[in-house]
């Protein structure tokens, strides 16, 4: 389940990412997001 989300998740970044961010912000975007996302994930 956990996993499940952490996919839906990344692919709600990358097509996010897609429509008109530069790969720099992207970037800057999914690493604050991840550190974000991270201690969530191994809490469960």
């Amino acid at each position: 389940n956990v996993i499940r989300k952490w996919c839906l998740y990344f692919l709600k970044v990358i097509q996010f990412s897609k429509k008109d961010l530069s790969y720099r912000r992207k970037q800057r975007y999914i690493s604050v997001h991840l550190e974000d996302y991270l201690p969530q994930l191994f809490r469960k």
